[in-house]
């Protein structure tokens, strides 16, 4: 992926993702699309809060040219 000049931003491996302060989920970019697996289920409201916010850190991190995200299943 690339990130736009003057950045310097670095989305290289899993961050995680917060809800209600406490870890719910890892995220990382993978072809211009933010990768959200949660560590838990998700509220139907939890779920949306977190995609606005993947779709935000996109857009970011893109310079505006993606809000791309997809919410997977983890694997057992």
């Amino acid at each position: 992926m690339a990130l736009s000049p003057g950045r310097g931003l670095s989305v290289s491996g899993a961050r995680v993702a917060l809800v209600g302060g406490q870890a719910a989920a890892t995220w990382i970019v993978d072809a211009g699309i933010v990768v959200i697996t949660p560590l838990r289920a998700f509220t139907r409201a939890e779920h949306t809060a977190v995609t606005e916010e993947g779709q935000s850190m996109m857009s970011f991190v893109s310079g505006n040219d993606s809000d791309r995200v997809e919410v997977v299943t983890p694997s057992p």
